[in-house]
């Protein structure tokens, strides 16, 4: 059972944490959309730009769709829910994937070590990342042993994505509104 510890989804199937996890998946689903626009901006290729909105999008539904179908508060499906969530975590290490092979196009102001460190690290995050898709795909037991490699592919997943824009998106601006930068002295 979840004695030691549950699935990210399982957490989340009584109220009111059914309505909360709603809320924040989907936005975090539209972040996450957001963040492959700015990756895209410094330099993300189409292709990993849109293997990322499709994982985003993916993800959206997950949150959408409750992992459970016996409780009443959460009325899921469990089949659509694994699909979506299998589909989100496989896009998104093919969009890690195709980032890492691509990173040798960019990146010219580093320097050669510092670079090589970073392709490293973005490698093992990605190596780690696949890997614990792999398990979950595979339906890795005992739950608790599931739950972990679910957990822990999460966080793999962030991190990777807080280590990509840190280095792609350093000169990415956004701004909402509009105004002057010569008014700021007022």
């Amino acid at each position: 059972g979840d004695a030691f510890l549950p699935t990210i989804s399982r957490t989340w199937e009584d109220a009111p944490a059914t309505y909360i996890s709603r809320f924040l998946v989907g936005n975090g689903a539209v972040m996450l959309a957001v963040i492959q626009v700015m990756l895209s901006a410094g330099g993300e290729s189409v292709v990993a730009t849109g293997l990322g909105l499709v994982a985003a999008f993916c993800l959206a539904w997950v949150g959408a769709i409750c992992d459970s179908a016996e409780k009443p508060s959460c009325d899921g499906d469990p089949n659509v829910h694994d699909a979506f969530a299998t589909a989100f975590f496989v896009l998104y290490d093919l969009k890690m994937l195709l980032s890492l092979l691509r990173s040798n196009n960019h990146d010219a102001h580093d320097s050669k070590s510092s670079h090589l460190s970073r392709r490293k690290a973005d490698a093992v995050l990605t190596a780690a990342s696949t890997l614990a898709t792999a398990a979950r795909v595979a339906r890795v037991t005992p739950d608790w042993a599931a739950a972990c490699v679910e957990w822990a592919n999460v966080a793999l997943v962030m991190l990777w994505t807080h280590r990509r824009v840190a280095a792609t998106c350093a000169g990415v601006v956004w701004r909402f509104g509009a105004w002057d930068d010569d008014d700021d002295d007022d």
